[in-house]
């Protein structure tokens, strides 16, 4: 496991929230979000930015451009 990345259990634990508040500010784009395969990972930089200014606003971090599902096509 990359130690940059967290999971949404190590977040909340570290935040002493539950992992339902941090589901939420995932869906309320008021953290990052990195997809590894089906795992949601919470880079370490957003924590740092939660310990000096506090929680981001709503919308803070855009969502991924890519389309979800899409297949990627090979050709060689």
């Amino acid at each position: 496991m990359n130690p940059d990345l967290f999971s949404v259990s190590d977040v909340a634990a570290k935040l002493n929230v539950s992992r339902a508040a941090v589901r939420k500010w995932l869906v309320q784009r008021r953290l990052p979000v990195v997809k590894v395969g089906r795992l949601t990972r919470i880079p370490s930089y957003a924590l740092n930015v939660i310990a000096e200014h506090g929680l981001p606003g709503p919308g803070t971090y855009p969502r991924d451009p890519a389309p979800r599902g899409a297949a990627l096509k090979v050709t060689g």
